[in-house]
């Protein structure tokens, strides 16, 4: 692995490289959490303007 290094210093790469490894692992996640959250947002707004559409003329109608 790394040569000429202390047990206490490879301690502190291992700890380096655990903190980096989580932090990327989250990043990761946070780019799917957002993307996920994206496509919710854009269903949301498809569905209020179905929604607008549908409703529009309620209490509209012609009244014989």
């Amino acid at each position: 692995m790394i040569n000429g290094l202390t047990d206490e210093q490879l301690s502190i790469v291992r700890e380096y490289q655990a903190i980096h490894s989580k932090l990327s692992a989250l990043e990761d996640q946070m780019k799917d959490l957002s993307a996920e959250a994206n496509e919710l947002m854009e269903q949301l707004k498809r569905l209020r303007e179905k929604d607008k559409k549908l409703f529009e003329n309620y209490g509209k109608e012609k009244r014989i």
